[in-house]
């Protein structure tokens, strides 16, 4: 299957080649170098051409747009601040970013997920959401089953609840991608189909309709500094 590579994509399979696959954090700094080398068309400074008609010097405003916490990489859950001007991709973006960068096995019938979106798609399965709605009980849904489903509790801070959003979503655009038209394994007893996957992303989407009142509560709170300034 090809895959439309965007900007940003371009960005994490750069965060990906510095971090490696142990996730290794890395600094906004060498996140900006890197990407200029690697595709100086997209993140060389403008105007600033050498003798040979390149950038000459890295656009750190181009790096930075796609980092910050409004922009592509963190708001779907593919990359992670850890401290100042320190970042990580996180289980979800590595898993992008191998693909990406060509490392997708083609054969769909020996693919295995990545272990972490292997227990990702287990637990989703495993929720009572899941097992409502499977039973045609969508109506008995409550918000606690949503949060669980989700990885949040009532209590969970908005930037908490964005992160678990972004990284569900991910999570299942991913896998759906793998399972393409066929199945795919997600144990060694256990497989899954487009069908299935299809499932998990509509009940993703009215859980967020149905409890979206509660969802406003939670994204109102700003009580862990969010409002704060910088990367």
């Amino acid at each position: 299957m090809s895959m439309r590579i965007t900007v940003a994509d371009r960005l994490l399979i750069v965060a990906y080649r510095i971090g490696g696959e142990q996730r290794e954090a890395f600094s906004a700094e060498q996140l900006v170098v890197g990407a200029w080398k690697e595709f100086p068309g997209y993140f060389g400074l403008r105007g600033m051409l050498d003798d040979e008609g390149h950038p000459e010097y890295p656009d750190s405003n181009r790096v930075f747009a796609e980092i910050m916490g409004s922009k592509p990489l963190r708001k779907r859950g593919l990359l992670e601040k850890i401290g100042y001007k320190t970042y990580r991709l996180t289980e979800a973006g590595k898993q992008r970013a191998t693909l990406l960068d060509g490392q997708k096995i083609q054969d769909a019938a020996r693919r295995k997920l990545d272990r972490s979106l292997q227990e990702n798609i287990r637990r989703l399965f495993g929720t009572r959401a899941y097992n409502k709605s499977l039973s045609r009980r969508m109506t008995e849904i409550t918000f606690f089953d949503a949060c669980l489903f989700w990885g949040i509790s009532p209590r969970s801070s908005a930037m908490h609840l964005e992160a678990k959003l972004a990284h569900i979503k991910e999570t299942l655009y991913q896998v759906k991608e793998y399972v393409g038209s066929g199945t795919i394994a997600i144990d060694r007893s256990s497989e899954v189909s487009a069908g299935d996957i299809d499932r998990l992303i509509k009940l993703h989407s009215s859980l967020h309709n149905v409890f979206a009142e509660e969802l406003d509560v939670i994204r109102q709170r700003t009580d862990e500094r969010q409002l704060a300034q910088g990367l």
